[in-house]
């Protein structure tokens, strides 16, 4: 008998149902890679007047939003190697609620390493830290969303064919 490659959806249908351990660290995985991002390119996450996008960005659709986007596809990751639905809620609030620290840090480290320690650093970066956060909050609540719509459509058609 021939083996096929697993498609996505079958790769992390086997994630679904192995030890815990695997979801774990494929939550890792997802935000080492967001963390990586927003330390890179922090300006999508922090509040700013002006942004100053970099050359790829200009191809991408909507690419002010580039910052929700990247949200948008950890937190879905995420929510896809989730089967407890009461793990994902978890995993998904505390992300997004951990998410804002990269961007906020290397705004930290920046504004140290330039002088900018100023008696407004410390509102500015709780300023900063609740901006990325709403940013990583539409996203959470998006794909919360997402998969109640992929439930309800489950329930639904399990029904029917019944």
């Amino acid at each position: 008998m021939r083996r096929f490659p697993l498609p996505l959806s079958s790769a992390l249908a086997v994630v679904n149902r192995t030890n815990p351990s695997i979801q774990n660290t494929v939550h890792m995985a997802s935000l080492l890679v967001f963390w990586i991002f927003s330390a890179i390119w922090p300006q999508f996450f922090l509040f700013s007047k002006i942004i100053n996008l970099p050359n790829w960005a200009v191809s991408w659709p909507f690419p002010v939003f580039i910052g929700i986007q990247v949200a948008f596809f950890s937190l879905a990751i995420i929510a896809m190697a989730v089967k407890n639905e009461d793990s994902l809620y978890k995993r998904i609030l505390l992300s997004s609620l951990v998410m804002p620290i990269s961007p906020v840090l290397i705004f930290l480290l920046r504004n140290l390493n330039e002088g900018g320690a100023t008696e407004y650093l410390t509102g500015n970066l709780f300023g900063n830290y609740f901006f990325a956060f709403f940013i990583c909050i539409l996203p959470a609540i998006a794909v919360l969303a997402l998969h109640e719509v992929l439930v309800f459509f489950k329930r639904v058609t399990k029904k029917v064919i019944q």
